[in-house]
C-alpha cells in the first residue's frame, strides 16, 4: 500500500514539473533532427517534446510492469489447473467409493427373505 503511495505521489511530483515546464516554456521551439540521417529534422514547441517523452516513458513503465507480472500471472495460472485437477480427482474417487457402498448395500439387501 505504501509501494503504490509513493509510485502515485512521484506520479504527481512528476507530471507537475512537467506542466510547470511546459508553461515555462511555451514559446520554445527544439528541432530534433538525426544525425546520420539526411533531413531537416523535426521542430516542435519544448512542451510537446517534453510530453512526448513523458508519455514515452509512462508507456515503457506500463509494458515492463505487464512483462515482469506475467511470471506471477502463470504462476497462478498453473496453481488453479492444479486445484482444479485435483477436485476432478476427488470427485472421481468419491463416485467411485459411494458406487462402491451401493453395490455392497444392494448384495446385503439381496440376500434377505
Amino acid at each position: 500500500m505504501i509501494k503504490k503511495f509513493l509510485s502515485l505521489m512521484f506520479f504527481i511530483a512528476l507530471l507537475l514539473f512537467t506542466v510547470s515546464f511546459a508553461v515555462t516554456n511555451h514559446k520554445t521551439t527544439l528541432t530534433l533532427g538525426l544525425f546520420p540521417l539526411p533531413g531537416p529534422g523535426w521542430t516542435l514547441p519544448a512542451y510537446l517534446w517534453l510530453f512526448v517523452i513523458f508519455l514515452i516513458g509512462l508507456f515503457t513503465g506500463f509494458v515492463v510492469n505487464w512483462f515482469g507480472g506475467l511470471k506471477k500471472r502463470h504462476k497462478i495460472y498453473e496453481a488453479n489447473n492444479r486445484a482444479v485437477a485435483a477436485e476432478r480427482a476427488l470427485d472421481r474417487q468419491t463416485a467411485l467409493v459411494t458406487v462402491d457402498e451401493n453395490e455392497e448395500l444392494n448384495r446385503a439387501l439381496a440376500k434377505l427373505p
